[in-house]
């Protein structure tokens, strides 16, 4: 065997992997147990082959074959397909080496089957494939960035938001584009679950656009070192400024109603804090029906101005502690449709002026200012008028004292399914007796 010149017998025999010694010209010189094993011929058979009779003419990485390679240096590696004596095909990696025998140059291969490893690898590409369409087309912006903060990937979805083309970030320190005085925080959280295995943080921070201008960002970073595709920190950025925004108008918004509710309130002592206990009866019972998060927050903030309109009520009327005459009662009533008109000349956003519009309205119609009947009202409307009542009933007035909580859920109790509507009226009762509802101040 022509392969014992430059690898001893005894490792011929041991070594796995296919060898074949291969002339310039292509054909097949020699060839140890595993090669014929692998291939399915006979010594002799294999030995009046070519190697085209086993390599096809498709090359997978682009190789040339061997029996082409005059050229080949020590230790030339390639990827190949190779072909069985029953026909069935399979990938090879070839390692060749230069060598000469009896004078003439020939080249010497290892041949490892490496279909087990290309099917990891196929499988892998194709993982990599649709991880990269998916968060290439995500709404939000994905990013990946590696232990050293430099940044690997951005999904094109960034310039939609924030101006840059993924290539203007890739490769640069990812932490370029945080606010200063963000930095810092963010860098502790991100070497914080590099610490821990599959760790995960959210946090918010000033982004910095193209523009030179800052938007607020909520960044989810997941530690995926160890997975074959990401390699890194992944990054889902989600762009905030809206909901800030939102935010703060809402606190000013609640920093005007609490002073305009002041300003009611100082002209009627006897219904100080009204407002106020009226929206946290209203949150806990629009809460407890499960009403969504939007129209919870709508009425809550109903509640601190369903009363606006008392504002324009003589102060004499609403500290009267007699009997109101019919003139003076229709003036009091006339407090919703001018909360209501106050509200919609503010041009305050969502519902909000028709809920306090609809807070003396009843169900069966003989609520006011409108009659309306419940298939006329809004959800939180209907919230509202039993957290009135019963924070009125528990209350003090000028013309009577307080009627205590038992008194005001049992009214609730009669009421319901006629004047008000029955789930509305038995979440009431409930967060007072299963959920220990008490106002702020009891």
């Amino acid at each position: 065997m022509r392969i014992e010149q430059f690898i001893s017998g005894a490792a011929v025999d041991s070594v796995t992997d296919v060898l074949l010694l291969v002339a310039l010209d292509g054909a097949i010189l020699d060839a140890n147990a595993a090669a014929l094993d692998c291939y399915g011929y006979t010594y002799p058979e294999i030995l009046a082959l070519s190697i085209s009779d086993i390599q096809t003419s498709r090359v997978v990485d682009g190789a040339d074959s061997p029996a082409a390679r005059q050229d080949a240096e020590p230790g030339a590696r390639y990827v190949a397909e190779h072909r069985r004596s029953d026909g069935t095909r399979f990938p090879v990696e070839v390692r060749e080496a230069a060598v000469t025998v009896d004078g003439e140059h020939a080249l010497l291969g290892s041949i490892c089957d490496i279909t087990d490893r290309k099917r990891v690898e196929d499988t892998l590409r194709e993982r990599d494939a649709k991880h990269y369409a998916m968060i290439a087309n995500i709404a939000d912006v994905i990013g990946i960035m590696g232990v050293d903060g430099v940044m690997k990937y951005k999904s094109p979805s960034i310039e939609k938001w924030f101006g840059w083309r993924p290539e203007d970030l890739i490769g640069t320190d990812g932490w370029l584009t945080v606010h200063p005085d963000d930095r810092e925080r963010l860098q502790a959280e991100f070497y914080r679950i590099l610490q821990e295995d599959r760790a995960s943080t959210a946090v918010e921070y000033r982004y910095l656009c193209k523009d030179g201008s800052y938007a607020w960002i909520e960044l989810t970073a997941t530690n995926l070192v160890n997975d074959p595709i990401i390699d890194g920190v992944l990054l889902n950025y989600r762009d905030i400024s809206e909901r800030r925004q939102i935010e703060r108008l809402g606190k000013e918004l609640d920093s005007i109603i609490d002073l305009i509710g002041s300003v009611s309130e100082m002209r009627d002592p006897y219904t100080a804090g009204h407002q106020r206990r009226v929206s946290e009866l209203a949150h806990a019972i629009a809460i407890d029906i499960g009403m969504p998060d939007v129209d919870v927050e709508d009425t809550r903030v109903a509640g601190l101005m369903h009363d606006i309109g008392k504002m324009s009520v003589p102060i004499e009327i609403l500290s009267k502690p007699t009997q109101l005459s019919p003139a003076e009662l229709r003036l009091i009533q006339g407090h919703s449709e001018a909360g209501f008109s106050i509200i919609e000349s503010a041009r305050v956003m969502r519902p909000i002026a028709e809920l306090v519009h609809q807070h003396h309205e009843r169900c069966d119609g003989s609520g006011y200012p409108r009659g309306l009947v419940a298939n006329d009202l809004l959800a939180g409307s209907m919230v509202l008028m039993v957290a009135d009542v019963v924070e009125a009933m528990t209350s003090h007035r000028p013309y009577r004292a307080a009627l205590g909580q038992g008194a005001a859920l049992a009214e609730i109790e009669r009421g319901a399914g006629s004047i008000y509507e029955p789930s509305v009226a038995e979440s009431c009762v409930r967060v007072f007796r299963e959920r220990a509802f008490a106002f702020s101040d009891a």
